[in-house]
């Protein structure tokens, strides 16, 4: 009885995690600058954070065509 309440709680802090971690890559990628949900507000630069996501991504590719070299 001890060992499935154990797995229940591991199975459910997974969950929980796996839910948070999804939810904020959502958030991240969506293009709202305001974000209000229980009683918090969120405000982003999506410019910013758009121009910080190309950078990261040419910097990416020029490190394959070195490696590839």
């Amino acid at each position: 009885m001890v060992s499935m309440s154990e797995v229940f709680w591991v199975g459910f802090y997974t969950a929980s995690i796996a839910f948070i971690l999804g939810l904020s890559r959502q958030i991240y990628k969506s293009k709202c600058q305001s974000l209000k949900c229980c009683g918090c507000e969120l405000l982003r630069d999506t410019e910013a954070e758009e121009k910080i996501d190309e950078l990261e991504m040419e910097r990416h590719q020029e490190e394959k065509k070195s490696n590839a070299i």
